[in-house]
C-alpha cells in the first residue's frame, strides 16, 4: 500500500535541493550586489593607489617636446610594465597619460612632477560583479533559472511551517513587513 506524502513534505524537499544547488550563485549575488550597492563609496571593482614621482629630466618642457616616446619614457622609469594608451594634454603645461588597464598619470611638464593613479582589478570581486551584469548567454539562461528557483524556493518556504510560526501566525507577520517596508522605499 502507497502512503501518499503530504504536500509540506513535498515542499520542503524541493526547497532544500534547490537551496543547496544555488548557495554558490546566492553568495555571489550577495557579495557583489553588496558592493555594486556602495560604488559610491568605494570602486567595487578596482583598488585605486596614487603615488607621486619625482621625474628626471629637462624640465621645463614645451608640449611639442613631450612627445609618445617621452610619455612612454616617463611611464617605464615608474613602472616597467605599463604600456601608453592615450597620451592627452590638459593645458600648456600638464600632461595625462592614459595606460593599458586603466591606470594613468599627470605629468606637470614645468617641474617633472607626476602623480600616478594605479589601478589594479579585485581578483575575486571583480569575477563576481561581472557575473552579476550578465557577461555571456549562458549565464543569462542560468541565472533566468535562477529566478524562476529562487521564486519556488519562496513560495515553498511560505508553507513549511505550521501553526504560530508559520505563514499564519509570525510568518504572516513577517511576510507584509517584507512586501510594505520595499513598497514604502519605493516611493521615498
Amino acid at each position: 500500500m502507497s502512503q501518499k506524502r503530504p504536500l509540506r513534505f513535498i515542499f520542503r524537499e524541493v526547497h532544500r535541493h534547490l537551496s543547496f544547488f544555488y548557495v554558490g550563485v546566492i553568495v555571489i549575488y550577495s557579495i557583489s550586489g553588496f558592493m555594486l550597492n556602495h560604488k559610491k563609496d568605494f570602486n567595487p571593482n578596482y583598488t585605486v593607489e596614487h603615488h607621486s614621482h619625482q621625474l628626471d629630466g629637462n624640465y621645463p618642457m614645451k608640449q611639442h617636446e613631450f612627445t609618445e616616446l617621452e610619455a612612454q619614457r616617463t611611464i617605464e622609469s615608474i613602472n616597467k610594465t605599463e604600456r601608453l594608451t592615450k597620451l592627452f594634454f590638459i593645458n600648456d603645461h600638464s600632461a595625462k597619460i592614459f595606460l593599458r588597464g586603466g591606470s594613468s598619470m599627470v605629468v606637470d611638464l614645468t617641474n617633472g612632477d607626476t602623480l600616478y593613479e594605479e589601478l589594479r582589478t579585485r581578483p575575486i570581486v571583480y569575477k563576481m560583479n561581472r557575473l552579476h551584469l550578465n557577461p555571456n548567454r549562458a549565464w543569462t539562461i542560468f541565472s533566468d533559472l535562477f529566478v524562476v528557483s529562487l521564486l519556488i524556493i519562496t513560495i515553498t518556504g511560505l508553507f513549511m511551517v505550521k501553526g504560530r510560526r508559520g505563514l499564519w501566525g509570525v510568518g504572516g507577520i513577517e511576510l507584509l513587513l517584507g512586501i510594505i517596508i520595499p513598497i514604502i522605499l519605493l516611493f521615498l
